[in-house]
């Protein structure tokens, strides 16, 4: 996957990518783990499988993207010492610059009838054009079930 991110990246992404590949910075990464869903800023952790569930392009969070916002919270949190909320914001400018979309926002979680919880992402497409990113999420598993972008009229 970070072959993937590199792919088409820009300079700007290319050269924060290189300087986390650098500092040496060490990240477990699982594959489906009940106890990490995308990524646990606290142990260290990417879930790869949860990552998988996200887009391919699309004007909001993709694979790549995602996985370059952990990338950038653990050397945040690892080199710089940052806090959570600021290794966060950090990873969001990157996405930011990888995706061509902002970040506007999260919207609060919502439980489904199912038992599965929904998590939308509001991101703003290069055009101008409002997306609305559905992540679904099983809470008994922990898993990341499916990822919606959801254009908005």
């Amino acid at each position: 996957m970070l072959e993937e991110l590199k792919k088409d990246a820009p300079k700007e992404v290319l050269d924060k990518i290189k300087e986390i590949e650098d500092a040496g910075i060490t990240i477990i990464v699982v594959d489906g783990d009940p106890r990490v869903i995308v990524g646990d800023y606290n142990g260290g952790r990417i879930d790869i499988a949860d990552m998988d569930k996200f887009p391919e392009g699309g004007g909001a969070g993709t694979k790549e993207s995602t996985l370059l916002h952990e990338l950038v919270e653990q050397f945040e949190k690892q080199i710089n010492k940052d806090p959570y909320k600021d290794a966060h914001e950090d990873a969001i400018k990157a996405e930011e610059v990888l995706t061509g979309s902002d970040r506007q926002k999260q919207l609060p979680p919502v439980r489904n009838a199912d038992g599965t919880i929904t998590v939308v992402v509001v991101w703003v497409d290069k055009d101008g054009k409002q997306i609305h990113q559905e992540i679904v999420i099983d809470p008994t598993t922990g898993n990341v079930i499916s990822v919606t972008n959801k254009p908005q009229p």
